[in-house]
């Protein structure tokens, strides 16, 4: 998969102690011009844990594209002569497709 912004992609919240503060991820590597800050990716909406959860979750996406597109190579080299190996394709396959 092409086209996202790059990853590492962190959480920062506007106001560390108020549950009700907006919640953005940012790219550490996508640098705004001119300034050269990290590039805001996304807002992520709702309130107190679940919505810093949820932001934790989106952050760790670029983390968890590279590890599934490395088992599934890793799983590919292997040979996917079992049963195992095919279940494990097919849900790594899934997964991917939805991106």
């Amino acid at each position: 998969m092409n086209g996202h912004t790059p990853g590492p992609w962190e959480v920062r919240k506007t106001h560390e102690n108020d549950p009700t503060a907006s919640v953005f991820i940012f790219s550490k590597t996508a640098l705004s011009q001119p300034f050269g800050q990290p590039t805001r990716t996304a807002e992520v909406l709702g309130v107190g844990e679940e919505m810093e959860s949820n932001a934790r979750l989106i952050a760790s996406s670029p983390d968890i594209l590279k590890a599934l597109e490395e088992a599934r190579s890793y799983i590919i080299s292997r040979g996917n002569d079992t049963v195992e190996r095919q279940k494990l394709l097919e849900v790594i396959n899934g997964a991917l497709e939805k991106l």
